[in-house]
């Protein structure tokens, strides 16, 4: 595992990359990023909450299935359930939602399982300090690695620059 003084170094340098990166760009090329920046954190969102109904409507429906009531109308699972329905337009919106993601090609980001993993506890007032402070580092990690996969999908490259910072 890294430590926090390797993670705080790789975010001053990404940090300081991505800022020297915005500098260079006109007005046009930081509306392209920032309306890319929004439409990577409407689709996440979207993606995020779609999944969290979908595994509630699934735990339902599995409920309902196992139900003697259902066992006793029907043989076939989820027979006229309008919950039924609800899961496949919510599998619909996930696929929709992921696909929209590739197309605009950032399926991944570093340090996104990370801040997946805190994302609920952020807000929370029993953290202590150190550990607040590290969950403020992943997700200032994760935050500019998104702009750093942004930035290279409009063009940037960082190869050189990144080298000495893994």
């Amino acid at each position: 595992m890294i430590d926090d003084k390797e993670l705080k170094k790789r975010l001053a340098s990404r940090s300081e990359i991505v800022n020297r990166t915005l500098k260079e760009f006109d007005g046009q090329k930081i509306q392209e990023f920032e309306k890319n920046l929004r439409i990577y954190n409407f689709l996440y969102d979207k993606l995020k909450w779609t999944k969290i109904y979908l595994a509630s409507i699934n735990k339902d429906l599995e409920k309902k299935q196992h139900s003697l009531l259902m066992q006793v109308l029907t043989n076939e699972t989820y027979q006229s359930s309008q919950n039924y329905f609800q899961k496949i337009t919510l599998e619909l919106q996930k696929d929709f939602y992921e696909l929209e993601l590739v197309k605009i090609g950032i399926s991944f980001v570093y340090f996104q399982e990370e801040y997946e993993l805190i994302r609920d506890e952020l807000n929370s007032s029993n953290l202590t300090d150190e550990e607040e402070a590290k969950h403020q580092l992943t997700c200032d990690l994760y935050s500019i690695s998104l702009k750093m996969k942004i930035l290279q999908r409009m063009g940037c490259s960082f190869v050189q620059e990144t080298v000495n910072d893994n």
